[in-house]
């Protein structure tokens, strides 16, 4: 059902002459019970990720947010080097 809602969304964007970067595109599963289908958008396979960072935030596909705390640590870490406390 995924690869043919990915299939109607590439016509879709061909007809209304609408470029799709599929290099973007990638795909997560989601859940502890994976499946690890292959999907491919116009032809070409999309890339599995475990971990993905979108619109600022780290999404892993255990759903746990152990990637975005240590991003976070990091930032924080950069912030209290870069303040001198005189």
């Amino acid at each position: 059902m995924l690869q043919s809602d990915s299939d109607n969304l590439v016509t879709w964007a061909e007809k209304w002459q609408m470029d799709l970067n599929v290099q973007k595109c990638k795909v997560m599963h989601v859940g502890k019970q994976k499946d690890s289908f292959s999907y491919y958008m116009g032809g070409m396979k999309l890339t599995e990720e475990e971990v993905e960072k979108d619109l600022g935030v780290w999404i892993s596909s255990d759903m746990k947010c152990s990637q975005q705390c240590i991003q976070a640590s990091r930032v924080m870490g950069m912030i209290s080097i870069s303040i001198s406390t005189t």
